[in-house]
């Protein structure tokens, strides 16, 4: 069983998942630290400036968060086919188990008949 687990765990992206960690923390603090940027006070003639610029450092986390998103998305999609590979081992390693199973079986009540 801990050959399977061993298995499944050598299948996994480690490094992909490892390398993208750095990523979205620094994008998570990209997010935080121009949020809590002071605001133009309302009424100002570069409001409008003001309100540009933070539409379009909007688009662009939106743009970031999608490509986060995406990877995270893939790196499922990874994980589900690994974790898919592993169930068919594990059907495999059981059918294998019942099939030893029964063939003991069949020794012994052979073994005692004789």
């Amino acid at each position: 069983m801990a050959i399977n687990w061993l298995t499944a765990l050598k299948a996994l992206p480690w490094g992909t998942i490892l390398s993208q960690a750095p990523t979205v923390v620094d994008a998570a603090n990209r997010l935080l630290s121009e949020s809590k940027r002071k605001r133009a006070p309302p009424g100002t003639t570069d409001e409008l400036e003001v309100l540009k610029d933070r539409v379009a450092a909007l688009e662009e986390h939106d743009q970031a968060d999608a490509a986060v998103v995406k990877q995270l998305a893939d790196q499922v999609a990874q994980l589900s086919r690994a974790s898919q590979v592993v169930a068919v081992r594990v059907r495999m390693v059981l059918l294998i188990s019942v099939v030893a199973i029964a063939i003991g079986i069949v020794s012994i009540a052979l073994t005692l008949s004789s």
